[in-house]
């Protein structure tokens, strides 16, 4: 039987094996989570509620806002494989 979701959003799991990467633009925090890591320690819970729950662990205060003044928090998909350099990797 296969698991029933509740959102059409992606899901932790289905970035399993690969590397959280998050960054927000407006306040400058860059960070990568194993995301077998995030699984053990979060569930497999959709990716835009990881987003405001990582937002929360780092004490961001927008991240509860919904509507003005948001969090800018975002993932960066093309590092969930490796594919891309981190930042600090570019010469």
């Amino acid at each position: 039987m296969a698991k029933v979701r509740r959102y059409s959003s992606p899901y932790l799991s289905d970035i399993a094996g690969g590397k959280v990467v998050v960054s927000c633009q407006r306040c400058g925090l860059e960070r990568r989570y194993d995301s077998a890591a995030m699984i053990e320690r979060a569930g497999d819970v959709s990716l835009p509620e990881l987003r405001i729950m990582i937002a929360r662990a780092e004490g961001c205060p927008r991240a509860d806002n919904v509507y003005r003044d948001r969090c800018e928090l975002g993932y960066d998909p093309e590092c969930w494989n490796g594919t891309r350099p981190k930042p600090t990797d570019v010469p």
